[in-house]
């Protein structure tokens, strides 16, 4: 069986939710906050976007309460344009305890630029701040901008560890 929340990226802050026999609880958006970021469209579940300047991100709200001890492992895909020189992205959270993003509560990822899909697998639980009700994510798929390269993100979920 398996368990997980599916962000899907859609294009206003309405969420509608739905939980199958598999314990699955999908997230229609039908918005998010995006910011320093230009041209932003979401097409068949993908989200294309350009960054503007420095510190791109976008805010994913999370409706149902998800418990951090049970749902850490943070999932998409992402493209980036070829050979950008960018080298990693950033992954921010805010829980009902600690209702900001701060440089407590992140991880970095390294980002692969070659123009392909790629699956970011982010295990969010080795962060200790990594506790409580998550109510927000901030995924920054980038940080430093070079020619204003398209970035695309699809398939965003947050799913509990597999058990080995």
């Amino acid at each position: 069986m398996k368990n997980f929340i599916r962000l899907s990226v859609f294009t206003l802050l309405i969420f509608s939710i739905t939980a199958s026999a598999e314990d699955k609880v999908d997230l229609s958006y039908k918005g998010m906050k995006a910011s320093n970021l230009k041209n932003v469209k979401i097409d068949s579940g993908v989200l294309s976007a350009v960054p503007t300047t420095f510190d791109p991100y976008i805010i994913l709200p999370i409706d149902k309460p998800l418990d951090c001890a049970e749902y850490s492992v943070l999932s998409f895909k992402m493209k980036v344009a070829e050979k950008t020189g960018l080298s990693y992205g950033e992954i921010f959270w805010t829980t009902k305890e600690s209702e900001t993003f701060d440089q407590k509560k992140y991880l970095k990822f390294d980002i692969i630029d070659d123009g392909q899909w790629h699956t970011y697998t982010i295990k969010l639980n080795e962060m200790k701040s990594y506790t409580g009700i998550l109510t927000k994510l901030r995924i920054d798929p980038v940080q430093k901008v070079k020619n204003f390269e398209l970035v695309q993100l699809k398939d965003i979920a947050i799913s509990k560890p597999t058990q080995n």
